[in-house]
């Protein structure tokens, strides 16, 4: 089954996630199987480092680094994990997180929507620590959350 991400629910999701992850109240986690959201992960991160690269913003070059490293991470571990072939893997970016669409598109959505910079609030070690922890395991890749 296929799932679209549209820039608009995309942001959606993301802003509320990443707005009521600041207020939530702390809950015994439980560890996530391997693999669990890293498919969400990879839409969301693979859009918010293409609008950084392609867009104007205020986003900092260390954020713009660290968002290219999550991405290539997240890619290295979908191909490890799972038996994408180069075409799916090509498609899952355009249509699911939407690189490579035109900049006047990306650009003014992320404008009127606000995702990457809810995205990229987050200081860089924090980001850092997520992706690394969300790849750390081998499994297979699901939507799961991310947020």
């Amino acid at each position: 089954m296929r799932r679209r991400l549209s820039l608009i629910p995309l942001s959606i999701v993301a802003l509320t996630g990443l707005a009521a992850f600041g207020n939530a109240p702390v809950q015994t986690a439980r560890e996530a199987p391997p693999g669990e959201g890293v498919v969400c992960a990879w839409a969301l991160y693979s859009f918010a480092s293409d609008v950084v690269e392609r867009c104007p913003s205020n986003v900092s070059p260390e954020m713009k680094a660290e968002l290219k490293r999550s991405v290539e991470r997240l890619d290295a571990y979908v191909r490890a994990n799972s038996e994408i072939t180069q075409e799916d893997f090509d498609q899952f970016k355009r249509e699911q997180a939407n690189v490579g669409r035109p900049e006047a598109e990306i650009c003014q959505a992320d404008a009127d929507e606000g995702l990457v910079d809810a995205m990229t609030q987050m200081p860089v070690t924090q980001l850092r620590i997520y992706i690394d922890d969300l790849t750390a395991r081998p499994g297979a890749p699901t939507w799961g959350t991310c947020l």
